[in-house]
Parts: structure tokens; sequence; C-alpha cells
């Protein structure tokens, strides 16, 4: 099993395009349905000393240019292919002490705006749809909106653009994130729409147990399951808790070396 996993490493770095895959890589974080950063710390194992060099040197040569600092991560199986994982930006990177020669990076979402200011007006009423679209371009996000479109009366803001994704939550009284790549708007109650999958120990459950607010879920690393998408939990050892779920958060634990590739997910009952 250990040997059919893939995990690459994407880093462009003031124009620089550097790709991992052969090398020793562990990626942790945590992804989740709410306007706070998805943050992750990516470590790769045995790069050269020249190129360690290189890549703290670019680090430190952009640190007034987060837009130069981008990092993919992408998983999955040799049988199904690549799938992303995250997409953000470098916020640092530290190298490790000898005799290692590891480089791990911290890494944000949506690092790359937010000391970008914008101020906007929409007049007496704007739909929420035009206000998101409008998010999506003043962060650079491709949108997925979900949401009921609703009238917005006098709407204005002027501030951090990623800050602006918290005001369309609350002026829509919806859920509004930025997922990799991605602005998602959706209903509060609702899973996104066609992603619907059968979590089963045939899937890759190992674990699932309740919490306070829901359940939290415990499945070999899957592509086909995201923040926000449905779940449909089937455990022989924990029937109580089968049914439909929405997911809210996600944290990964992914090594090509090692044990780890599995996500912890937390979901919550929908309308």
């Amino acid at each position: 099993m250990i040997n059919s996993r893939l995990l690459k490493v994407e880093i462009e770095l003031n124009n620089t395009l550097r790709v991992y895959e052969n090398l020793a890589i562990t990626v942790e974080g945590v992804k989740e349905d709410s306007q706070k950063q998805n943050e992750f710390n990516i470590t790769i194992t045995n790069v050269s000393r020249e190129i360690r060099e290189a890549i703290l040197q670019d680090v430190y040569a952009t640190q007034k240019s987060p837009k130069k600092r981008k990092i993919l991560v992408y998983a999955g199986r040799l049988k199904s292919g690549y799938s992303l994982v995250f997409a953000g930006d470098i916020q640092n990177a530290t190298p490790s002490s000898p005799p290692n020669i590891d480089i791990s990076f911290k890494c944000l979402t949506g690092n790359d705006v937010k000391f970008d200011i914008v101020a906007k007006s929409g007049g007496a009423t704007k739909s929420l749809k035009d206000i998101a679209e409008s998010v999506a371009k003043s962060t650079s996000k491709r949108l997925i909106f979900e949401a009921i479109n609703k009238t917005i009366g006098s709407y204005t803001y002027t501030g951090s653009a990623l800050k602006e994704v918290q005001k369309l939550a609350e002026v829509g009284k919806v859920n509004a994130y930025i997922e990799d790549d991605k602005l998602i708007v959706k209903e509060k109650s609702k899973a996104l729409k066609n992603t619907a999958f059968l979590v089963s120990y045939k899937s890759g459950l190992l674990k699932a147990e309740p919490t306070e607010k829901g359940v939290k879920v415990k499945i070999y690393f899957n592509p086909n399951i995201n923040v926000g998408s449905e779940i449909i939990l089937e455990s022989d050892l924990n029937k109580p808790l089968n049914g439909s779920w929405i997911v809210n958060k996600i944290a990964y634990n992914l090594q090509n070396r090692d044990s780890s590739f599995f996500m912890e997910l937390e979901a919550t009952k929908g309308a």
C-alpha cells in the first residue's frame, strides 16, 4: 500500500517552479468551512544543500511579494493518479538541523490577498451572487455559488480583500469560505451538489465516533471527499451514526514513506 501512494509538491517562488515527488514528503493540515485561513505544514526531506539554500533565499526575497510564494500539494494512488489537496501561499520556510536535510513550509490559503485593500459600494440593491462574483475576483478565486440568490440592500465594504469573505457570509447569511483555488458560497444546512460519497470499510473507513456536534470519521485518503461534501456513513461497528452528514472540517496527515495516509472528517447533520 505504501508503494502505491502518490504525493507531490509544486513550489513557485519568485517565478521559479520546483517540483518534488520522489523525495520523502510529509503533509499535515486542516481545512474547514469558515473564514479562517486553512493552514498546512509541509516537510520535504533530503533536499540538496544548494537547492535548500536557493529556496530559503527566494523566500527571503519575496517577503514583501506574497503573490510570488505559491505552493500546491497533490496526492493519490498509482491507479487513480494525482488530485489537488491544497493550494495556498508560503508564509515561511525553515531548514532542519544537521544531519537531516529537511525544509519545512508553513502555508496558508488567501495570504496573497490578505493585505490587498478593496473599497466597494453596491448602490441601493445588489444580488448576493453579484457580490460573491466581486469577492471571487478580488481574492483571485473561482466562484462556486450554490446559495439562494437573494437581494442585498446598500452593500458597502472597505478593508482586506480576504476579510470580505466574512462580510459576504454575514450579509447573505450563508456559508462562504475559501478552499484552495475556489470561493465557495452555499446554504449553511446544505452539502455541495453532486458530492455524495459512501464511506464504509470497503471505501477506506477506519473509525467513526460521535462528537458534541455530529460525527468524527477517520478514513484513508480519498480525493472524492472535500469540505462541504456529503458523506453517507455506513459503519458496521457504530450503526447509530449511519446516514447522511455534511463535512465541515478535514484534517490531513499524508506521508509517502511512512504509514500515515489519512483524513479525519468532522461532520454535522444537514437540514
